[in-house]
């Protein structure tokens, strides 16, 4: 089980970089049409220098962060997941994402976690998503 002394850790900065080919991938995967994620010249027309993250694209920023405190022998059922945005997410400019656990509690075998995604574009919050976990312990 995760220690409470983890609640407040922080993994590491990694710099992140999403092209316009991931974007269409996710897109397709999710059956997105919407052409500010799949065409640049309708993104420049609306006024943005690139095509746009959809604004569930960043979970997928989990898979490149190291998560210390996520070991053990466990089941992870996401419960909750918001987005909050202070600017777009375009493709192909390099943001920083950190995710610390902001709150763990434990009833029983499971333990209920919020972990906070943070996404920086030069030093300003660009954006954060909150995600609420279940983890279910197996058995000794």
């Amino acid at each position: 089980m995760i220690d409470k002394k983890w609640i407040g850790a922080k993994t590491d900065w990694i710099p992140i970089t999403v092209t316009s080919k991931q974007i269409e991938q996710f897109c397709q995967t999710i059956d997105e049409k919407n052409p500010l994620y799949l065409d640049k010249h309708a993104a420049k027309k609306a006024g943005y220098e690139d095509i746009l993250l959809p604004p569930t694209y960043p979970i997928l920023f989990w898979q490149r962060l190291k998560i210390p405190w996520l070991i053990g022998d466990f089941t992870m059922i996401q419960s909750e997941q918001s987005f909050s945005y202070k600017q777009t997410l375009i493709a192909n400019k390099r943001y920083h994402c950190q995710i610390d656990l902001k709150k763990l509690r434990t009833r029983g075998k499971q333990q209920f976690i919020v972990h906070r995604l943070s996404i920086v574009d030069k030093d300003k919050l660009a954006a954060t998503s909150d995600t609420t976990m279940v983890l279910r312990y197996t058995e000794e």
